[in-house]
Parts: structure tokens; sequence; C-alpha cells
């Protein structure tokens, strides 16, 4: 069986001169300590610990092989920095845990004809993004869910519901319009329920949390 290529990497731009992102990156460590996967992150580990499982083999990030091999698919996961930083001459299979709506790079096609395929991680995604990009193109593909560890279980559940708090700008806003609304009509009915604020939970702490809550 011949090996996929994957390739990722976290965004890191420059912010303030060229090649800032070099000792920005090494004061963060420094600072921060070991940087905590993200969701895209996240995509493209748990893509690879499917592909053990399977036991299908693939490169990861070997950048001196792709270019020496032109006529092989390079899989490119997340935003399209990737995209953009290398002069790709291989098709392309870009995705999952891309940009959340095409118009943030509509012209990305004619950018990048060697593209083959688009995947996003789900149908109503796909009817938002084949517009943009064809219906020939794009793909749901779900993936980056480790199924063992996230599967339902059977235990007595002490909380109704599980709210999920994402809002990545006016915030104080959005959860005036759209949070507040909810947890009203939860309370009305007498309904328990939970809160978790994106980015401010680890994994562990939301696996607890459905444990507890009977919907999500």
């Amino acid at each position: 069986m011949k090996k996929l290529n994957i390739f990722y990497e976290e965004p890191n731009p420059d912010r303030w001169i060229k090649y800032d992102r070099y000792p920005r990156k090494f004061i963060r460590r420094i600072i921060r300590g070991k940087e905590k996967p993200g969701s895209i992150m996240m995509v493209a580990l748990r893509l690879m610990d499917g592909l053990d499982l399977l036991k299908i083999p693939y490169r990861f990030n070997d950048y001196k092989y792709i270019k020496n091999h032109p006529e092989e698919i390079a899989c490119i996961i997340g935003k399209p920095h990737l995209l953009d930083d290398h002069n790709w001459q291989n098709p392309i299979i870009f995705g999952a845990g891309i940009f959340s709506h095409p118009i943030s790079y509509p012209n990305l096609l004619t950018k990048h004809p060697n593209i083959k395929k688009v995947l996003v991680p789900g149908p109503w995604v796909r009817n938002m993004f084949t517009p943009y990009y064809g219906d020939d193109i794009v793909v749901s593909w779900p993936v980056g869910i480790d199924t063992e560890k996230w599967k339902p279980s059977n235990n007595t559940k002490s909380v109704g519901f599980l709210v999920y708090s994402k809002f990545l700008w006016d915030k104080e806003k959005n959860k005036l319009n759209f949070l507040h609304p909810i947890l009203d009509i939860l309370e009305q009915n007498k309904l328990s329920y939970e809160v978790i604020i994106y980015g401010n939970y680890t994994h562990q702490y939301l696996t607890q949390a459905l444990e507890r809550c009977n919907n999500a």
C-alpha cells in the first residue's frame, strides 16, 4: 500500500517584523510552557491515530519527498497558510479543518488549480461551500473524533443540558442576544444546565461534563 502524504502546521505568521515568528514562538514556550493542541491540530492528530489503527502508512510533513514526487497527492490539513507558503506541484486534497466559510478564500481554486478535493466536516457545511467551489470538488468527510473515547454512556445523568458557548467576536453582545435567552428558557422550564466556555476547559473536564449531562 502506498503511503499517504499528510501535511499540517499551526499558523504562526510574522507580526511586527519579518521572521519575528521564530523568537516569539520560543518566548511563548518559555512563558506558557508546552503548547496545548487546538481543535484543528486535534483533527490532524486523531486522523493519524485512525490511520495507525487501520495500519494505513503515511508520511508527515515530508516536504523533501513530496517535492521530489510531484505526481503524488498532498493531503493538506488546516488553514490555507501551507497552501500559500509552498510552491505545490502536486495534486492536492485540502482539508479537513479548513476555514469556516468559503468567503474567506473565494479565489481558492483559481490560485491553487491543483486542488482536486476540498474536505468539510458535514453535509450542511458542504451545502455552504459547493456554490463557491463546485459540487464535484467539495466532499463531506467527518474526521477527528475518537469514537471510542467520545461514545455515549448509559450512566445516570445529574444535569439536563450542556450548553457550549463559543463567541469569537462581540462576546458580550452575543451572550446577551443568544446565550442568555437560551438559559432563560431552560430556567423558565426548570431544566438544569451547565455552561462550558470555548477555550476555558480541558478535554478531561469536557468528558466529565458530558458524563453528567443528558443533552448537549
